[in-house]
C-alpha cells in the first residue's frame, strides 16, 4: 500500500521497493544477533546501490560483493571454498553428500600433508552396536 503510493508519486522505483522488502525479511532470518549488524549494512549498500543506479547498481553491487567475499580467507582457507577456486576433484560433496567412509582424498584446499587419506575401518556407530558396551 505504501510502496505502491510511493512509485506512484515518482519518488523511487518499483526495484528498490521489492530491495527493500528483501532486505528487511533478510534482516529477520538472522539466526545470531551477531550477525544481524553486517547483514544490515549490506542490505544498506545493496538498498543504496539499487536506487541511485536501478537494476544495474544492484547487479554491480552484488558483483563487487562476491568478488569480496571471494578474495577472502578464513583461517588460512578461501572463504568460498570449493566453489571458488574451482577444482574439480573438491567438488565431491557440493552437489550429493558422500559418505565419510568414500571420501579416499582430502581437499586440496586444507593443504593436507598426505593427499591420500589411509585405510580406515568400516566400523559400525556406537549407537547401532549390539550387546553390551565396553
Amino acid at each position: 500500500m505504501v510502496g505502491t503510493a510511493v512509485v506512484k508519486a515518482a519518488y523511487t522505483s518499483p526495484q528498490v521497493i521489492v530491495i527493500m522488502t528483501l532486505a528487511t525479511l533478510a534482516f529477520f532470518s538472522a539466526p545470531l544477533y551477531e550477525l544481524t549488524a553486517p547483514w544490515r549494512l549490506v542490505g544498506l549498500g545493496l538498498l543504496l546501490a539499487a536506487a541511485l543506479l536501478g537494476m544495474l547498481g544492484l547487479v554491480l553491487a552484488t558483483m563487487v560483493f562476491i568478488a569480496v567475499l571471494t578474495g577472502m580467507r578464513s583461517f588460512g582457507t578461501p572463504y568460498f571454498e570449493p566453489w571458488a577456486p574451482f577444482r574439480w576433484q573438491d567438488w565431491k560433496d557440493v552437489l550429493w553428500r558422500v559418505p565419510w567412509a568414500d571420501y579416499r582424498t582430502r581437499l586440496s584446499a586444507a593443504r593436507p600433508l598426505q593427499r591420500v587419506t589411509g585405510n580406515r575401518p568400516r566400523t559400525q556407530p556406537v549407537h547401532l552396536r549390539r550387546g553390551r558396551q565396553r
